[in-house]
């Protein structure tokens, strides 16, 4: 009898400490999966000679004002709108975008809510509204046909990305860098003991959205990322029913794919539209 009591005992503090763990996590989970810098870029701390790059700001329909970084097209060239990766912000992505600049490309660098100076605070719902923000100012203010668009998601960005080309689906391309199957996919490699698929918030589901898009698809993925694994960009592409081709770049991570290299395929699969 006492053995028994002792057990239940024994279980119940157990349960009783993985249901704090599990509210603990539900509750905090936005500060564990966003990483922004809060800092506003200054142009003026970048190195943007002859790139001709200004500040832009949108405001979205739940009311925010959002500022990001826009260079404009020159004859008549599509224009790459960049959802940029989750630590940091806009401005770190200048320098992954310059060849494209330098060609006579436009882009826009996405700034998000919470990130870069913004006001607001991180989440997926709110990183689709700050999309369509963009993108729509891009349409209506800057005369920009939706074919002339380019949607460039990288890692997190990818999610956002996506969501963006099941919404605008003539743009003229997708290109994703280091994307995953679903941000719970990713949570799960490391909270395995943690059913995230039901406590997060922010899914950003790509696998199930992948074959809705209607435009051309190029994923890039360095075969030895330990933080989005090559499996996720493989699985994405697979189930994807467009044209489209993948990059494996070879003996590179999430974060040191080299810039010359990126460029040279997207503007190659371009090229091939």
């Amino acid at each position: 009898m006492r053995i028994d009591k002792k057990i239940k005992t024994i279980f119940f503090s157990i349960a009783l400490i993985y249901f704090i763990l599990l509210s603990g996590l539900y509750v905090f989970q936005r500060g564990m999966i966003f990483f922004p810098d809060k800092t506003r870029p200054s142009l003026s701390a970048y190195d943007l000679e002859n790139l001709d790059v200004q500040n832009l700001s949108v405001q979205t329909k739940d009311g925010l004002n959002v500022t990001g970084w826009i260079h404009r097209p020159s004859n008549k060239k599509p224009t790459f709108v960049f959802f940029h990766g989750n630590a940091g912000h806009y401005g770190h992505s200048i320098y992954a975008v310059a060849d494209y600049i330098k060609l006579g490309y436009g882009v826009v660098l996405v700034g998000y809510r919470g990130y870069g100076g913004n006001e607001g605070s991180p989440s997926e719902t709110g990183f689709y509204e700050d999309g369509r923000a963009y993108i729509n100012h891009l349409i209506q203010e800057e005369n920009i046909a939706e074919t002339d668009i380019v949607l460039y998601g990288q890692s997190i960005g990818s999610g956002v990305a996506v969501q963006m080309a099941t919404e605008f689906q003539s743009v003229k391309a997708l290109i994703l860098e280091a994307p995953y199957t679903s941000l719970p996919d990713v949570a799960a490699r490391t909270y395995f003991f943690i059913p995230v698929h039901l406590l997060m918030k922010d899914k950003f589901n790509n696998l199930n959205k992948i074959n809705e898009i209607k435009s051309p698809l190029f994923i890039m993925h360095g075969d030895q990322d330990k933080v989005i694994p090559f499996k996720f960009g493989k699985t994405l592409f697979e189930r994807a029913e467009v044209k489209k081709d993948f990059m494996i770049v070879k003996n590179r991570g999430h974060n040191d794919m080299p810039d010359a290299v990126k460029s040279e395929g997207v503007l190659k699969f371009l090229e091939s539209l």
